[in-house]
């Protein structure tokens, strides 16, 4: 099975809404292991669904992708991903808070957001708002930053 194929069978599957499908899940995610490439990133990033009926099963999809994106560009290659999560969108805060988390991905951010079409920048914005709005307190002045520098 190539990677499209291992792609759309997780997709398929992604709800999660048969116990047998966790296995399968879990072993498609190691298989794409076997030949590990950063832009496996964006395609995975299709398959995070925020009303999964196994929950902790995704936070395996998460290492796997992290995994995958580790490097120089993993703030950017994140960011493509996170545009791909059209019904993940919740999903796609837990990566953004490992940016906020991360001082040198974080201090890079602005920079990676000027990267991305003004579409994809947007998205983003919005997300990080939604985290602000939240957690004005722990990521305000963190948000703040970046729109001060992905704006001035």
């Amino acid at each position: 099975m190539d990677m499209d194929e291992k792609v759309s069978a997780l997709y398929k599957i992604r709800k999660l809404d048969k116990e047998e499908y966790v296995p399968v899940f879990d072993k498609l995610i190691q298989e794409i292991f076997t030949d590990p490439k950063p832009e496996y990133v964006i395609k995975l990033c299709a398959v995070f669904y925020d009303e999964v009926y196994f929950h902790e099963v995704m936070y395996g999809l998460i290492h796997a992708v992290e995994a995958l994106a580790k490097g120089e560009n993993y703030s950017y290659l994140i960011s493509l991903g996170i545009c791909n999560m059209a019904e993940g969108r919740d999903w796609s805060k837990d990566f953004i808070y490992g940016i906020l988390n991360t001082k040198d991905e974080l201090m890079k951010y602005p920079k990676v957001l000027r990267q991305l079409s003004e579409e994809q920048r947007r998205h983003i914005v919005g997300i990080l708002q939604e985290i602000k709005d939240d957690d004005e307190e722990i990521f305000g002045e963190r948000i703040s930053w970046i729109m001060s520098e992905i704006n001035g």
